[in-house]
């Protein structure tokens, strides 16, 4: 008992900081900056990497708990690998640049992008970061 209590307090101390990020608050906001690359692909990767590790412990963890006696450690394998490839691909779909929806203008050096349900025009500024779009 104290190996499944252990397991599930570590599993809870690594996975609540990412979910905690995770949550939206009552206003949203874009971040102030996406960074140099391009923000499509470094921020799938980030969002991807994130939902795997998350779901790898959450899937571990539900493995353990349900692998029957004797077959724990291999509930957890499984339940981790299926957690990781299910939580990798939920994740990755939060933020994907798209096509301009109808009617908006597309503005020189920018993409349209939706993160978290929210659609918004990044643009390259002068040194070189990817930013929302401002008037």
């Amino acid at each position: 008992m104290r190996i499944v209590l252990s397991f599930v307090a570590a599993a809870v101390m690594t996975a609540t900081p990412m979910l905690a990020s995770a949550q939206g608050y009552s206003e949203w906001h874009p971040h102030d900056s996406y960074g140099r690359d391009d923000p499509c692909a470094r921020k799938q990767a980030v969002k991807t990497q994130q939902g795997a590790v998350t779901g790898a412990i959450l899937g571990a963890t539900a493995g353990y708990l349900l692998g029957g006696r004797g077959h724990k450690v291999a509930g957890a394998a499984v339940g981790g690998v299926a957690g990781g490839a299910a939580g990798g691909a939920i994740a990755h779909n939060n933020f994907r640049c798209t096509d301009y929806p109808s009617g908006y203008y597309r503005h020189q050096h920018c993409k349209w992008v939706e993160e978290d349900g929210h659609g918004f025009e990044i643009c390259r500024s002068r040194d070189g970061d990817w930013r929302p779009y401002h008037d």
